[in-house]
């Protein structure tokens, strides 16, 4: 049977304040209070509040209105669309596959112009909604296909934030 219980010097350390391991100064000591961590044996046990599957890629014809899914697709550059309005940027694309099309709509989020270029492939995730009798996807997150530092393919913790 396996023995859980700590030496004294391991029970030490997991009451040892936050604020002192490595790279934890005072200002990121004062965040992680917030999230009512105050020790080392606060943070080991602090548990995300839900996970995001983007483990699996699928084609635009399998995309299904309610989803929040991942799924692969080339931008076409020509039907980029950029709306002023009341100092609201509005980005509009049309993405395809070899299976079908879907139109992604991005706010506020001008930025991504200089990351989009033609025939790239990209990988999207996001929920997948209903606009004029059309699949839409709002304010996907967009990465490369094969970046090195991608987080799509993968299920990643949500834990909750702090200002």
């Amino acid at each position: 049977m396996l023995d859980t219980k700590l030496t004294q010097q391991e029970d030490d350390i997991l009451k040892k304040p936050i604020r002192y391991i490595k790279g934890i100064g005072e200002k990121r000591a004062q965040l992680l209070a917030k999230l009512n961590i105050y020790k080392l044996e606060d943070l080991i046990t602090f548990y995300p509040r839900a996970y995001e599957d983007r483990s699996s890629i699928k084609n635009i014809c399998d995309l299904k209105i309610g989803d929040k899914c991942c799924f692969k697709g080339k931008i076409n550059t020509k039907s980029i669309i950029i709306h002023n309005k009341n100092n609201l940027n509005i980005i509009k694309a049309n993405i395809f596959d070899d299976t079908g099309e879907i139109n992604c709509v991005w706010f506020n989020q001008s930025y991504l112009l200089r990351n989009i270029k033609s025939q790239d492939v990209f990988l999207f995730f996001g929920e997948i909604c209903e606009n004029n009798f059309s699949i839409q996807c709002k304010n996907p997150i967009v990465e490369k296909f094969g970046s090195t530092t991608s987080n799509m393919g993968k299920i990643l913790p949500i834990y909750p934030l702090v200002s």
